[in-house]
């Protein structure tokens, strides 16, 4: 009798070290952090005035503007890709400024991300992943309205192509609410995008086939630009359109391939061009 009860304390106590093993188990396990993609650097870049009739300029406005609204949404929980990007503070890039010797000024009426040099060795500098681009048009007062226009964008640093690009229309009888309007529609919905980036695993003649699919935001119809590294820098080395998609895999044509050739473990990023906004 006193065997058989010693004999059910010891499974007693077995159970209750298996049991306390198992805990201690999950927990670690549940303790290891989650790999987690590293955030996208934002800087803000150019900031320009295309078109007004008024002699107010307000391009520090609307440059004011983007930033506050980029802190804000970036902070905002609803906010669908508030995990993907973070942004470069003011004070970091004023302390990257004097080392390339690029002043602290709007460059008037240039819209094409080709033709704003100058911000691209900031970039690298202070390691931009992504460059916001805007410019605006202040229509000509329709009654006690007055239209305004906004074009914002994300650059791709390496790329060069945009990873969102938006136009937004407001109006109001105050310039400076209808910009501020346009400015936080055009960064909520610019927010509302993941880039679509990926590298080339097989070129086959004059196909390649790329890791990603619809599930990345990838559908029939879609250019790519592709990179290539050459000696540092990212050089342009062609273009793709996507022919066959499945949900993790997309099989893209060659349209276009310049000197250096596509090849496997090249860069390539999705093609997005918005219609026009202009007012007359």
């Amino acid at each position: 009798m006193i065997d058989k009860v010693f004999s059910k304390r010891a499974q007693f106590y077995q159970w209750i070290v298996c049991l306390w093993v198992l805990t201690v188990c999950t927990l670690a396990c549940t303790a290891v952090p989650a790999q987690t993609k590293p955030k996208l650097r934002v800087l803000l870049g150019n900031t320009a005035c295309a078109s007004s009739p008024l002699t107010i300029d307000f391009t520090a406005d609307v440059a004011s503007s983007i930033a506050a609204e980029f802190e804000e949404q970036l902070n905002e929980p609803r906010t669908l890709c508030r995990d993907t990007y973070e942004l470069i503070g003011n004070d970091e890039a004023a302390k990257a400024r004097p080392r390339l010797s690029i002043e602290d000024q709007p460059i008037p009426k240039i819209v094409n991300s080709k033709q704003l040099p100058i911000w691209w060795p900031l970039s690298n500098e202070l390691k931009a992943d992504v460059m916001v681009q805007c410019w605006f048009v202040v229509g000509r007062p329709r009654g006690h309205r007055t239209p305004v226009a906004i074009d914002l964008s994300l650059q791709d640093v390496n790329t060069r192509e945009p990873i969102a690009h938006v136009q937004r229309q407001e109006s109001h009888s105050s310039v400076r609410i209808a910009l501020q309007m346009a400015v936080e529609d055009a960064v909520r919905q610019c927010l509302q995008r993941r880039p679509v980036r990926s590298t080339i695993v097989e070129r086959m003649g004059s196909i390649v086939r790329l890791p990603i699919g619809n599930q990345d935001g990838v559908n029939p119809g879609d250019e790519l630009t592709v990179v290539a590294e050459v000696n540092g820098p990212f050089t342009r080395v062609g273009r793709i359109k996507v022919a066959k998609v499945s949900a993790a895999e997309t099989i893209a044509d060659i349209l276009v391939d310049l000197p250096g050739g596509i090849a496997a473990g090249n860069t390539c990023a999705l093609i997005r061009r918005p219609g026009g906004c202009t007012f007359r």
